[in-house]
């Protein structure tokens, strides 16, 4: 650890001289952010934070990153991560324990549930819970491997959302909506400044959602809040405040459908369907978020920034309805569990970055840490039962039982970590190589419901690295190649292995991508090619230990577009094809399922929205979007399989002016035909044989309609 420490305070030292030099010059203004992605330009983001690197042009950087601005989320009307997550072919969501939780999936790379894959300005979050999307400000998605720019983590990319912010022009947005079934909205967005310089400013958010869902008796409740102030004591500082709430409840919607052995998923019923849910099942969740920041200017092109986060998430599950298939005619069991979950998270961030010049060569530096400190906690009594049987064809719905509500929370695991990241952009001419490389130190603790440690994890300086050579072929087109390393933490054998409580040594991913971008004069245009393999542990049965039964390799391509190929028409679209591999199982429980695509991952999944403003219709926007995903397995043993499925939705915005008052009037609808299908497959990605999966069923068509009234 004394030779790390050394090594990154040489770089921090040598950067230091580069400051001095730099402070010769005043001090630049501290700017507030930009705001891109506009319907206007096509919802091109030529920016993307790239946590440690900064606001980088993506043009130039060796990895494919993919943004949805805040303009695309409100004209898409999009509330959920899954929602969101349909329009970026390479990303999905696995539910997990229902549809509106779990991890991120990136090129079919299971995330870390926790904290590693998913920030908030750039800080770690819990990436397993509901997220307001109204809240933000755009969405980035950096794919592969990213240990070596943030640390620990799995070999799913990163998932970051950035919190709106004040703005430099005042406006005033409120919006009321109206969903299918009766489900209600309301909601403001107020942006302005307390003083005539500009030096404090402030931005609101406010959201009221409640009514009836699309199943006879379900009902949903959001609750929105967020408010973010700016503060410029002087030219060159920037101080960010930001805090948010968001609770959630939704009662009577489909439960998942569970599922084992020789039983096979049947095909999509409808989720209108009354007793696929109960009346009186559902969940809830609450998450609080408070985060501040600080950027300096510390004189030519040097950036000092300090960041801290602190998230509160829980998870109610104390009425969770969860449907059983017994056999391979549509026969389920119906069951019930009470459980709640607890995780406060706090994560932190310093990082300083700059340029300076050696001979006619260009370093674009970036030193820091980043890190976080996560405590989880569980309910000492949990309780389930059966409430009866049901069939698909005849589905039942039935009395509400004596809940037990979930006894005292505990803390069942306490994890600490802490990264070193150093990053060096070289540039000459038309060439540039990153170098960058992470050493993390990571402390993990278990507990059970006594209090009593049942493992301990520890590991120091376990090092991440990349590499990535790009070429410009002019200034607005680039060709790329890059590797990267990526180290996460081993995983704890459990109680029921013979080797209980054992640590195992840190997992390597790694990923090659090689790649080309083009940002034209409307349209922005990416291709890559990559490979990513992932090693997986799980307990052998051959031995009952333990240890890493395999990998997981993916080959892909994808192909992205965005921008407007003409002055009426807008495009945004992509298509990913991958081809995800179990290789090199071993064990009684997992050989069988060496070869096989990866469970609930699709070889085929694309997303092509058009939206087109007639000239002759001043104001007038109408969209078509068409989302596909392809058929996916849903067993490790491949023999079972969820249908391929296609959704079109249909949209209109009109803009126009009703007592001076700017106003959009905004109606949809999704899933035009009704189609019925799984939309997610949780199950063990390892290739475990026999394991127990659930699958959750996509929502029908749904009509939206709102009116938004600026000032």
């Amino acid at each position: 650890m004394a030779n790390s420490i050394a090594r990154w305070f040489a770089n921090v030292s040598i950067a230091a001289l580069a400051v001095s030099a730099a402070q010769a010059e005043e001090a630049k203004p501290v700017e507030t952010v930009v705001v891109t992605g506009t319907a206007a330009s096509g919802y091109r983001q030529p920016q993307a934070d790239l946590g440690p690197l900064g606001d980088k042009s993506v043009l130039d950087v060796p990895y494919t990153v993919q943004s949805l601005s805040s303009d695309f989320i409100r004209n898409q009307d999009i509330e959920t991560f899954p929602d969101l997550a349909k329009y970026i072919p390479s990303l999905q969501q696995q539910g997990h324990p229902a549809l509106e939780f779990g991890p991120p999936v990136v090129r079919g790379m299971l995330a870390d549930d926790t904290s590693a894959n998913t920030r908030i300005d750039g800080m770690n979050v819990r990436g397993d819970t509901t997220l307001p999307i109204e809240l933000y400000d755009s969405f980035e998605v950096l794919t592969g491997p990213s240990g070596a720019l943030y640390g620990m983590s799995y070999p799913a990319g990163m998932v970051n959302g950035v919190l709106k912010h004040p703005l430099d022009k005042p406006f005033e947005q409120l919006t009321l909506g109206y969903s299918s079934g009766s489900l209600f909205t309301a909601g403001t967005d107020v942006n302005g400044h307390v003083d005539n310089a500009h030096r404090i400013g402030y931005r609101a958010t406010l959201l009221y959602s409640d009514g009836d869902g699309y199943v006879d008796n379900s009902h949903r409740n959001r609750k929105v809040g967020g408010l973010a102030l700016g503060f410029k004591p002087f030219d060159s500082t920037l101080i960010e405040l930001k805090a948010n709430s968001f609770y959630f409840r939704q009662r009577g919607f489909p439960g998942g459908f569970a599922y084992s052995g020789a039983v096979l998923l049947p095909d999509a019923p409808d989720p209108t369907t009354t007793g696929l849910g109960q009346s009186f099942g559902g969940i809830a969740a609450q998450t609080d978020i408070y985060d501040a920041k600080l950027t300096q200017n510390l004189g030519g092109s040097w950036t000092l920034t300090f960041g801290g986060l602190h998230q509160m998430s829980v998870r109610d599950f104390n009425q969770r309805i969860t449907n059983t298939f017994t056999n391979n005619l549509g026969a389920y069991k119906v069951g019930y569990s009470t459980s709640i979950s607890q995780s406060k998270v706090n994560s932190n961030l310093a990082y300083l970055n700059g340029v300076f010049e050696t001979g006619s060569v260009k370093h674009e530096i970036a030193l820091g840490t980043n890190g976080f400190d996560l405590a989880a906690f569980g309910v000492k009594t949990s309780s389930s039962g059966t409430l009866g049987t049901s069939t698909l064809s005849a589905p039942t719905s039935f009395a509400a039982p004596a809940f037990v509500v979930s006894g005292a929370l505990y803390k069942s695991s306490h994890s600490q970590e802490q990264s070193l990241v150093q990053v060096d952009t070289l540039t000459y001419q038309d060439w540039s190589l990153l170098l960058g490389l992470s050493e993390s130190w990571l402390w993990t603790k278990n507990f059970n419901a006594a209090g009593a440690t049942t493992s301990v994890y520890k590991k120091n300086a376990a090092v991440s690295e990349t590499v990535g050579l790009t070429y410009k072929l002019r200034s607005d087109m680039s060709v790329y190649a890059s590797y990267g390393s990526s180290i996460q933490s081993g995983g704890t054998a459990g109680t029921a292995a013979a080797n209980a409580g054992q640590a195992l040594a840190p997992y390597r991913s790694e990923q090659y991508e090689a790649g080309y971008k083009a940002s034209l004069t409307n349209i922005d245009v990416t291709a890559a090619v990559f490979y990513v393999e992932r090693p997986y542990a799980a307990i052998d049965a051959t031995d009952n230990v333990y240890k890493v039964v395999g990998n997981q390799d993916d080959w892909g391509i994808e192909l992205n577009a965005k921008g407007k190929l003409n002055d009426e028409l807008v495009v945004f679209g992509g298509i990913t094809w991958l081809d995800p591999r179990l290789k090199d199982l071993g064990g009684t429980n997992y050989a069988a399922s060496d070869g096989n695509q990866v469970i609930g991952v699709p070889v085929w999944r694309t997303n092509i929205l058009a939206e087109y403003s007639p000239a002759a219709l001043s104001g007038l926007t109408l969209s078509l979007n068409v989302h596909y995903t392809g058929k996916r397995p849903a067993s490790a043993e491949n023999t079972s399989w969820a249908a391929g499925f296609a959704t079109v939705d249909l949209g209109a915005r009109y803009r126009t002016t009703l007592a001076d008052q700017p106003v959009v009037l905004r109606f949809g609808v999704d899933n035009l035909f009704d189609e019925h299908y799984w939309l997610s497959i949780n199950g063990n990605m390892d290739g475990q044989v026999g394991a127990s999966n659930t699958a959750y069923l996509g929502t029908p068509r749904t009509f939206r309609l709102s009116l938004s009234v600026e000032n």
